[in-house]
């Protein structure tokens, strides 16, 4: 999602470095304007750092890039504040104020202003995602389903990389840009009625049928189409060309074979 439709913490999080180094590119190149060797430096500097931090109103998921470019802006920053303040005070006390400058310019603050006002409790509903993210992708949840015959599964887009990497089946579909039919034909079989997705089933030669209960995905498909085929299959409602697999009672997977 875009950093503006995060809450306060993540954006002060993510935002507040770039922001920092922003402003210490602006000030270096007003520095630096009348020099062309030593402008252009900073130039190269602060326009990927500006691209960082522009995508960041596009996918969040920016924010490293972001603070990392933003390191030089943010040390030429301090760079001058150290130096304005260490011309006009006692040595000690540009000590104490250099180490206050390179708190300011780091963002640490930031995690300080966070640190006040602790997030409130997850709800049982946020716990169980939780839960699931951490559990699904694991070995050991694997294991069971990388027991039954080989064949195509249809699962969640997230979990495709994992069961092709740690298992012998194949996916359809996994969160990569140049995938984009195949997210959207999954898509539409979990958010679509059950009819729907057997004729995915049909054409995309499907062997299987895998759904990992409250992984962050499946939370669209819940919000998005609540009379969904997911959504069926997570209240137990399973069609008649499904027949389950039997996995260990903790498994957090439920899985059904494709009756031919």
């Amino acid at each position: 999602m875009p950093i503006y439709n995060h809450g306060w913490r993540t954006v002060l999080t993510v935002a507040t470095l770039p922001a920092i180094g922003l402003v210490g590119y602006a000030a270096m190149l007003w520095r630096h304007r009348r020099s062309p060797a030593q402008l252009m430096p900073w130039i190269s500097a602060a326009a990927p750092a500006l691209l960082a931090m522009s995508l960041l109103l596009w996918q969040t998921r920016a924010g490293p890039a972001a603070q990392l470019l933003a390191v030089p802006g943010a040390a030429g920053l301090g760079w001058l504040l150290i130096g304005w303040v260490w011309r006009r005070s006692h040595i000690a006390v540009g000590l104490l104020a250099a180490a206050a400058t390179f708190l300011l310019v780091s963002g640490l603050p930031a995690q300080y202003v966070n640190s006040l006002f602790p997030a409130p409790p997850k709800t049982a509903a946020a716990r169980a995602v939780d839960i699931a993210n951490r559990t699904c992708p694991t070995l050991p949840a694997l294991r069971p389903v990388a027991l039954q015959p080989r064949g195509t599964v249809l699962t969640h887009v997230d979990l495709g990389p994992r069961l092709i990497a740690t298992t012998h089946h194949n996916a359809i579909a996994g969160p990569y840009h140049r995938n984009g039919a195949d997210i959207v034909a999954l898509m539409r079989a979990f958010r679509g009625s059950a009819d729907e997705a057997r004729r995915t089933v049909e054409r995309r030669r499907i062997d299987y049928v895998l759904i990992c209960p409250n992984l962050s995905e499946t939370t669209i498909y819940r919000s998005e189409a609540p009379k969904g085929f997911y959504v069926q299959l997570a209240k137990g409602q399973v069609p008649a060309w499904l027949e389950p697999v039997e996995l260990p009672a903790n498994s957090p997977y439920r899985m059904w074979r494709v009756r031919r």
